[in-house]
């Protein structure tokens, strides 16, 4: 069967791309982690990139050749306090506290699947972040969207990890978000996502598999909804706190998105310059409340930290 119930899904932490996995506790056996709570997987595909070759004297191709080879999928989840220390030690390569020049945090992924006549497993190497979103949204759950690419993989007939350390921790929730910009802590945000791209690279030989990774070139955003209740986002637009009309030059300020868990704060993503790419507003003569939207530019070195 493949229905609910017949999936498994876990990581491991690489000590170097397509290297080891990490045993921290020097066991024998490596760790292996979910990655949060209410997991679900989106458009996992290996690429063998075909290149069709033609013959002068023939309609149709003669054969297609396979290229670099390159996977990749999308995972979502809801934040677990027990596990995003985890998530992020293989997300940002400066000790899971931001990202710094160098090479990539890579992790394993172990996907299973228990299917009428047996169990598949696909082992997916190299894995590397490409874009990592933070989404809140009013009366929800906290949720994480990944994207990640890998390298190569394989596929064994039983499931490798025997045991996983669990997302059996505390879901962070709506309620836990306190987003401040430019001292100001915000008190009628509707939504607000983190979102940071183009996170990494491979570096590639004379061998289909890539042989590397490394940081690319990230950029980082914040787009936040929020009930029309001051005018610091209007004043920022502008071009700076205090101004009531437009200037040539635009001023930036701090922010930062701390989530809790069960009371207890669970990670803070700090923001280096913030400074508003659009504002807009919303249903100025409907009958919902009017909202503003404001989607920012995150800049700085680093731009994003986490504490």
């Amino acid at each position: 069967m493949t229905g609910a119930g017949t999936a498994d899904l876990a990581f491991a932490k690489e000590s170097s791309f397509l290297g080891s996995l990490v045993d921290s506790d020097a066991d024998g056996t490596p760790e292996y982690f979910e990655p949060g709570k209410d997991p679900t997987l989106q458009e996992l595909t290996l690429q063998r990139a075909l290149q069709r070759q033609r013959d002068p004297s023939n309609v149709w191709s003669s054969q297609s050749v396979a290229q670099n080879l390159e996977g990749a999928f999308g995972i979502q989840f809801t934040m677990d306090d027990s596990r995003i220390g985890d998530v992020h030690d293989i997300v940002f390569n400066d000790a899971g506290t931001g990202l710094t020049s160098g090479l990539a945090a890579s992790s394993r992924w172990f996907l299973g699947l228990d299917y009428l006549s047996g169990t598949a497993e696909r082992v997916l190497k190299g894995v590397v972040p490409m874009d990592f979103t933070v989404e809140y949204s009013q009366g929800g759950q906290i949720r994480l969207n990944i994207t990640f690419a890998y390298a190569d993989e394989e596929y064994n007939t039983s499931i490798t990890p025997s045991s996983v350390q669990a997302a059996n921790g505390a879901s962070a929730q709506w309620h836990g978000m306190d987003l401040t910009i430019g001292g100001t802590t915000q008190v009628k945000e509707q939504s607000a996502t983190l979102s940071i791209s183009d996170m990494s690279r491979f570096q590639r030989g004379s061998e289909p598999i890539a042989v590397e990774a490394v940081v690319a070139n990230p950029q980082a955003t914040l787009d936040v909804t929020g009930i029309f209740s001051e005018t610091n986002q209007m004043e920022l637009a502008y071009g700076g706190s205090g101004q009531t009309t437009t200037s040539k030059t635009m001023s930036s300020v701090s922010g930062s998105m701390a989530l809790s868990a069960a009371g207890a704060t669970v990670t803070t993503y700090n923001f280096g310059q913030l400074k508003p790419n659009e504002y807009s507003w919303n249903e100025l003569l409907g009958t919902e409340d009017t909202t503003e939207q404001v989607p920012f530019n995150i800049d700085g070195n680093p731009a994003v930290s986490i504490t």
